[in-house]
């Protein structure tokens, strides 16, 4: 059975590419992978020619998505998604494990505009599940949990693999509202072509989510972190703690407009942070001065052709900073949506 693997819009290739790599330590050598299966944005389809449960097996360590799931099929419209037209893919879907099940419920995770709740989805979605299978409704504790994922006009149905999302690991003992997702994260570190000898920093570390990704991740990394909030730093050693690899981590309260009052020139060969944007700073905020004060401190502390990633809100803005500064060229840049904000994923060389 084909498996859908959900993550971030513009990362699916990263999906992809780890899927691969655990099939392949699975004995599993031979699977197709498709990319946006029907235009369905965030998401990347594998069939490994195996039982959805074998294939499940191969892939539950996942770092860079948030669910897997048995696909039944994808659906689109070329004008307007509407709810009739979901509840027919809901009833044609391709669902074996409804057949035996003693219950079941319907889970709608939908992105985009549109004159339907997901709420509506999922009333729609059951009833129409109910008539097909004539199971239990059971929304506390169902033996299956049927996915509708709707994205703008396109859209999957499928039976839901996980139980706790892949990208909500236990260690996230302290989560700021606005804190980056360990799977984005990841995928921060897969395009940052990181390896075991880097010397890696994220200098707004926050909660610690990319310091804690890099070092279960990649054993032989060393690692540090900063940011300039005692209590968020506080939160990001008790991440670190109870992930397991605080003793990996260099966790301190530092200025990212100032680093190299903290740290050596030259001595790191990679930066990775996820500087704030839009509705987490000020509507006043000036991010000229933004981006030309954090990619000096980035100059200053990374060794020649190092390498800087980060997530970047008002990219025109951001060009016009690397074009008067000079210290850094865009080797990768690529658009991703992070919940409903386009940004992008810029990769510098120095």
């Amino acid at each position: 059975m084909r498996l859908a693997l959900t993550t971030i819009e513009g990362v699916e290739d990263v999906a992809a590419k780890e899927a691969g790599e655990l099939l392949r330590a699975a004995g599993i050598a031979d699977a197709d992978m498709e990319v946006r299966p029907d235009g369905v944005a965030g998401v990347t389809t594998v069939d490994a020619g195996r039982p959805a449960e074998e294939s499940w097996a191969a892939l539950a360590s996942m770092r860079s998505v948030e669910d897997v799931i048995a696909l039944g099929c994808t659906f689109t419209s070329t004008k307007d998604l509407t709810l009739p037209r979901i509840v027919a893919a809901v009833q044609e879907a391709d669902l074996p494990a409804l057949a035996d099940a003693e219950s079941y419920r319907v889970t709608c995770e939908r992105r985009g505009t549109h004159d339907f709740t997901s709420m509506d989805v999922e009333r729609a979605g059951g009833a129409a599940l109910g008539a097909r299978f004539g199971r239990r409704v059971d929304l506390e504790s169902p033996a299956v949990v049927v996915r509708v994922d709707v994205r703008q006009r396109q859209g999957l149905v499928g039976v839901l693999l996980n139980r706790g999302r892949l990208s909500m690991p236990s260690w996230r003992v302290y989560r700021p509202r606005v804190g980056l997702k360990p799977h984005l994260a990841y995928a921060m570190l897969r395009i940052a072509q990181v390896d075991g000898g880097d010397r890696l920093l994220d200098p707004l570390c926050g909660s610690a989510t990319i310091p804690i990704v890099a070092a279960t991740a990649y054993p032989g990394l060393r690692i540090c972190g900063s940011d300039s909030h005692a209590a968020g730093l506080a939160g990001a050693r008790r991440n670190a703690r109870a992930a397991g690899v605080f003793e990996r981590l260099a966790l301190v309260r530092a200025n990212a407009h100032a680093l190299a009052a903290t740290y050596r020139t030259g001595s790191f060969s990679v930066v990775v942070t996820n500087p704030p944007f839009g509705i987490h700073l000020s509507r006043d905020r000036d991010f000229h001065w933004l981006y030309s004060s954090l990619l000096r401190g980035f100059a200053a502390v990374l060794r020649e052709g190092g390498r800087a990633v980060l997530l970047v809100w008002k990219f025109g803005l951001f060009q016009a900073v690397l074009a008067e500064q000079q210290s850094f060229h865009v080797v990768h840049q690529r658009r991703i949506v992070r919940g409903d904000t386009p940004l992008r994923l810029v990769v510098l060389r120095c």
